[in-house]
């Protein structure tokens, strides 16, 4: 299982990469505290590019409607 995978990933290299991508996966399993609990993870951890800041609002974006 894809998500089992990820989730497991970002607990080794705890990269911001690797908590938007669970983000994504869960955003898109409809799992919305998940979303939102990897999304925060994502938002605290440094250094992040303009890319990823502006992935993380996106995603925030997303996510707002459906709570």
């Amino acid at each position: 299982d894809a998500l089992f995978l990820v989730r497991e990933l970002v607990q080794l290299r705890r990269d911001v990469r690797d908590w938007l991508l669970l983000a994504e996966c869960e955003l898109a399993l409809q799992h919305l505290p998940e979303a939102r609990t990897a999304l925060d993870r994502a938002a605290r951890m440094e250094p992040m590019l303009p890319a990823q800041a502006a992935q993380i609002a996106r995603l925030k974006e997303r996510l707002s409607p459906t709570e």
